[in-house]
């Protein structure tokens, strides 16, 4: 049975069916927030390849720094589905709205993260955020490499 607080923490991360909060812990020290979040599995997987249907066959254990809450450091867990496509055989993980798919932290995350890069150095915004500088360097070069596949500099010279 799913308790308010897990109702309340669903809304707070903007989740919607299949996904769900089912359980939220705080540690004894008071110094981590740990979220674990299911999907009913009441939805069809296709192939990000060939667009197949695919079925799923196991889940693999991922987790995900996430903004602190109320200065604890916070993170989301899933054990999220991998799925084999019927048609072209690629074994891929289903996507969470949360985050980018191979990333360790949530958007919200990453959003704070570049928008601290902007004003101070990567090092400076690791120690705020809590994370290796070369962490958020991957999260800087995704995001940079993002905004350079809109642009047209066919005229640059």
């Amino acid at each position: 049975m799913i308790s308010n607080l897990e109702k309340f923490f669903t809304g707070c991360l903007h989740l919607s069916s299949p996904w769900e909060v089912t359980n939220v812990k705080m540690d004894e020290g008071q110094t981590r927030v740990d979220i674990r979040v299911r999907n009913n599995g009441k939805f069809e997987f296709f192939c990000p390849e060939c667009g197949g249907r695919c079925q799923g066959y196991d889940k693999k254990e991922r987790e995900w720094q996430h903004s602190d809450l109320f200065d604890m450091e916070c993170h989301i867990h899933c054990a999220v589905d991998r799925m084999k496509c019927r048609e072209c055989g690629k074994v891929t993980m289903i996507d969470v709205p949360w985050a980018e798919k191979g990333s360790g932290f949530t958007l919200l995350f990453e959003a704070k993260g570049i928008e601290l890069m902007r004003e101070m150095p990567v090092k400076a915004a690791g120690s705020f955020l809590k994370t290796e500088p070369h962490r958020l360097w991957r999260v800087l070069d995704r995001f940079v490499e993002r905004r350079m596949k809109h642009q047209n500099l066919a005229g640059l010279t």
